[in-house]
């Protein structure tokens, strides 16, 4: 059984990929503003399918977290209480590692919603490149 320890650092882990992930993104952002338009449709293309794949992980995640809130919902304060009470260590532990386990399925949701939004960012820049270079053109046919 993980220790508050294991537990802490798993988080831990996870919130550097995340933060990591964020950086990257940022970065990416910031070569977008003078990428020709060609590289920053492959750059969104890639995106959308890293999307894509992500969103089959969103929904077992979304499914995980769902699961997990429905079980602690059932969950009473009498109910914890009578466990201390009665000393059913095991059963405190089920209950911690269900929390745990909730805690990492929000994480992974996290981690996917940054996927979107990088995807969601790039779509727009392409997005307003193309309106401006319309813009340019009518205003060059004017």
């Amino acid at each position: 059984m993980p220790s508050t320890h294991e537990f802490f650092t798993r988080q831990h882990e996870q919130l550097t990929r995340l933060e990591a992930s964020i950086v990257q993104t940022q970065k990416e952002m910031e070569a977008a503003r003078s990428r020709a338009q060609a590289n920053l449709k492959a750059s969104r293309d890639e995106a959308v399918a890293t999307r894509e794949a992500f969103q089959k992980k969103m929904a077992a995640a979304v499914g995980r977290m769902q699961a997990g809130l429905a079980a602690r919902k059932q969950e009473t304060d009498a109910k914890i209480a009578e466990w201390k009470q009665k000393r059913q260590v095991e059963r405190l532990e089920a209950r911690a590692e269900a929390a745990e386990e909730y805690a990492d399925a929000a994480m992974a949701v996290v981690e996917l919603a940054q996927q979107e939004a990088r995807a969601a960012a790039l779509e727009a820049i392409e997005a307003r490149r193309e309106a401006n270079e319309a813009k340019a053109a009518v205003a060059a046919a004017s």
